[in-house]
């Protein structure tokens, strides 16, 4: 139009690449130079052939796409195929593209600004340069970049316009991506709460976000270029924080890269700031820099301190809690002690004067001071068990019992008291019940008297049934059963309230202090039970205790605890500061025909070990100048003749705690103050048979061990029918010939394991059926070799036969009488 025309012609490659570099550009320059040359004789057509002729060969050299535009026909005069945004589909069939399509492809947005600048280059001959968007076959855009001049730029006659085009889509993407990450990297550290600051390798200040402006108190234009160490570094650590980053780039080696450490930073103000501090290095073109987070922690600091401060009060409080509640079970037990010297007199003494009074009179005036006694003693006993419970010091055992005894030994107690006051007094056990249990035996007994006291107590007519029965397995129900007064329902939530009674008139009446529910509600609690009731007033009530008891072993019964000692052998030392105490305990173990020395203090103790010997120690823990564990430590760590002998503790305290301080101390056993008469003389008849057996040859008479004792047969074995006894007694007189032949046949081949389970297992049978010498015997040999003392086992083994020999002609002479009437005990 009007003598000029417009068009495009393309060369792009269509392969990837980056921007054109500067040598292709001088390639591009040095050819267009001679294109220009070779066209000053040439028409416009032939010029433009010749020109894009050339421009092929330079399409080879350089990355970029080529074109030849002609502005007579508004049409490209040929476009190289390596762009192919302005080819059909199949981006192979060349073709030429006129102004009118091209200006089409354009972006509406970009369609009037690159119109304007072509149409301005093609009217001044003015290198056209260009960044648009174009679109594609598929209707996609692509960035490209467009540069081009005229062949001839002196000539006034329209000369061909050579150009190079460019897919920039990538670069461009990629500058909008790195656009995009440094604003949100910059949103990022500006709006951060903890102080970012950027350093280079002479430690200047490169970047300073608002949060270290508002914490440091620097506008960031101020700091900017700053040494980091003037701005927030303390003067007295600039040195150490110089020398460091020296010593990072010189090495390598750093201590606080990467790390999170705690230090102390200066403000515009100098004031100190306890701050958190991070370090990270990168590089940018191989320059290194540094980035701190900083972070502000003089909050946490003042709340760690208080935090301290209120640890240090929590724990000064709880040392002050715990001293009073130490002075308090100091005092307890001091009580507890004072209170029961006089009360182990006072029951020691009644029993045996009970037991010396013929006149019935005098004799019901001693029975009514003993039971008052005792009755003080429970008293006693459960303010105790209630501080305990309160100072979470009140330990449960759990071992294996029977549990139909524990409740039969129980009810037994009250039953002449039920029948003092004309009561049915019955006992329901259930007969699938599974009986060895595992469990705490006295402290379900000392629910069950609380239970069955209650019941009697409080019902004048009718009766009171103790039942026992199994629930869901491991599941025992204990309960009792009454036909009383019954409870009122306002008064039944104060029932298990300590020191409470339901009515005051109740306490006037039948007396108590209202420990004795609260005390075993916690109980069976602490067992891992509970208590529940049901009452109608006037009707009488049923308490029962759910525990979860599970099946325990069946254990030996011992008959030793049934019934006192007859009679005691041997010498025994008793160290009791008190005067009442001693005197009741020499009393009782006079009675019994044993010898008592008595000393009152632990270095008389000890003093006495050293000069005689004994065959057991009764040792009373509490003693002036020298309590019983450190004289018991004395007499277990000297060398005299009592280093071995069995030591007994009389304490007030016997909890499992205070068992275990007596073993660790020496001890083998510890016995209850005030002491039960019948606990009291077993526990010291245990020991000394003990001791008795545990002695060897040259300090016991072998002859004065009984062959067989029947009473102990009699006492196992007398439920069962006469015929079912003789075959007992058969069964182990074979046993024991066998066993015998086994032991020496082990011996001789010095099979030392076999002989030691024989010797182990006659042992044990023996013991069962009375045959105390053999007892004795398999037992020794059983401990000379669990100790590897080989040599005396068999010179103990080569006297075994006889002592079968007689033992077996013992009970045969025994056996003889069973088919009388007088069984075996004859």
């Amino acid at each position: 139009k009007g003598g000029g025309a417009v068009g495009t012609v393309c060369v792009l490659d269509t392969a990837p690449r980056p921007a054109a570099a500067p040598e292709d550009f001088l390639i591009l320059q040095s050819l267009a130079a001679l294109a220009r040359e070779a066209l000053n004789k040439r028409s416009l057509r032939q010029k433009g052939e010749t020109a894009f002729s050339i421009l092929q060969h330079a399409q080879k050299l350089s990355r970029l796409a080529h074109f030849v535009f002609d502005p007579v026909q508004l049409k490209t005069i040929s476009i190289s195929k390596s762009l192919g945004v302005f080819y059909d589909g199949d981006g192979k069939t060349e073709r030429r593209l006129d102004f009118e399509e091209f200006v089409r492809r354009l972006h509406p947005d970009d369609a009037a600004r690159v119109q304007s600048k072509i149409a301005e280059g093609i009217l001044k001959k003015s290198v056209i340069d260009i960044k648009f968007r174009v679109g594609t076959h598929r209707g996609a855009y692509r960035h490209v970049w467009l540069s081009a001049e005229p062949l001839d730029m002196e000539s006034a006659a329209p000369s061909p316009w050579i150009g190079v085009m460019q897919d920039i889509t990538d670069q461009v993407t990629r500058e909008q991506d790195l656009k995009e990450n440094i604003a949100f990297r910059r949103a990022a550290t500006d709006t951060a709460l903890d102080c970012v600051i950027t350093i280079d390798a002479e430690a200047n200040i490169k970047a300073f976000n608002p949060a270290a402006e508002r914490t440091f108190g620097y506008a960031k234009k101020d700091v900017i270029g700053a040494p980091l160490a003037d701005a927030i570094i303390p003067e007295e650590l600039r040195a150490a924080h110089n020398a460091g980053m020296k010593r990072y780039l010189d090495t390598g080696e750093h201590n606080v890269l990467g790390k999170r450490i705690e230090v102390e930073a200066v403000t515009k103000t100098g004031a100190r700031l306890p701050v958190e501090l991070a370090i990270t290095p990168f590089e940018v073109n191989g320059e290194k820099y540094f980035t701190a987070y900083l972070r502000d922690i003089s909050e946490r600091k003042a709340a760690e301190e208080e935090i301290k401060d209120a640890s240090a009060r929590l724990q000064a409080a709880k040392e002050e809690a715990e001293a009073a509640n130490a002075a308090k079970s100091d005092f307890l037990a001091t009580i507890s002690h004072e209170i029961r010297t006089p009360l182990n007199g006072i029951i020691g003494g009644l029993s045996l004067i009970k037991e010396e009074l013929e006149r019935t009179d005098h004799r019901s005036h001693a029975e009514v001071a003993y039971n008052s006694a005792e009755a003080l003693l429970v008293l006693i006993n459960d303010i105790l068990d209630l501080s305990k419970i309160e100072a979470g010091k009140l330990e449960i055992e759990n071992t294996d019992f029977d549990i139909r005894e524990c409740v039969e030994e129980a009810a037994e107690l009250f039953k002449t008291n039920a029948a003092k006051k004309g009561l049915d007094f019955n006992l329901r056990i259930a007969s699938d019940l599974r009986r060895w249990r595992v469990g705490d035996p006295g402290r379900i007994r000392q629910v069950l008297l609380n239970f069955i006291s209650n019941a009697i107590k409080f019902t004048d007519k009718g009766g009171v049934t103790v039942s026992l029965e199994e629930l869901n397995g491991a599941q025992v129900v204990f309960s009792v059963a009454d036909t009383g007064i019954g409870i009122r329902k306002a008064d039944q939530e104060r029932l298990f309230k300590s020191f409470q009674q339901v009515d005051a008139s109740y306490k006037r009446r039948f007396g108590g202090t209202g420990l004795g529910l609260s005390i075993s509600k916690q109980l069976a609690e602490l067992m891992g039970g509970d208590i529940h009731f049901s009452s109608q007033e006037g009707k009488g009530s049923t308490f029962a205790m759910t525990l979860p008891l599970e099946i325990g072993a069946e254990q030996k019964r011992s008959h030793t605890h049934e019934t006192e000692p007859e009679r005691l052998n041997g010498r025994i030392l008793l160290a009791e500061d008190s005067a009442t105490n001693a005197l009741v305990a020499r009393a009782l173990l006079r009675l019994k025909g044993a010898q008592v020395d008595h000393v009152s203090d632990g270095a008389e103790a000890a003093a006495a070990c050293r000069a005689h010997p004994y065959d057991l120690i009764l040792m009373d823990l509490a003693m002036p100048e020298m309590d019983g564990f450190e004289a018991t430590r004395d007499i277990r760590g000297s060398d005299n003749v009592n280093k071995q002998t069995p030591i007994v503790a009389l304490t007030a305290n016997v909890s499992e705690r205070d068992r275990r301080n007596c073993l660790e101390a020496g001890m083998n056993d510890l016995v209850a103050k005030p002491v039960d008469r019948k606990k009291f003389l077993n526990t010291v008849a245990k020991w000394l048979v003990q001791n008795e057996a545990d002695e060897g040859e040259t300090a016991q008479d072998l002859n004065s061990i009984t062959v067989f004792d029947p009473s102990r047969f009699e006492a196992d074995w007398r439920d069962l029918p006469l015929s079912a006894q003789a075959e007992i007694v058969e069964i182990f007189m074979q046993e024991t010939r066998e066993r015998q032949s086994q032991i020496a046949k082990a011996i001789l081949m010095r099979d030392w394991r076999a002989a030691e389970n024989e010797a182990h297992a006659l042992k044990s049978s023996a013991g069962n059926i009375g045959a105390e010498r053999l007892h004795y015997f398999a037992k020794r040999i059983e401990n000379l070799l669990q100790q590897d003392e080989t040599e005396s086992a068999a010179s103990w083994a080569l006297r075994l036969p006889d002592v079968c020999k007689d033992t077996i002609d013992s009970i045969e002479r025994q056996h003889a009488k069973l088919n009388g009437e007088e069984g075996i005990h004859g």
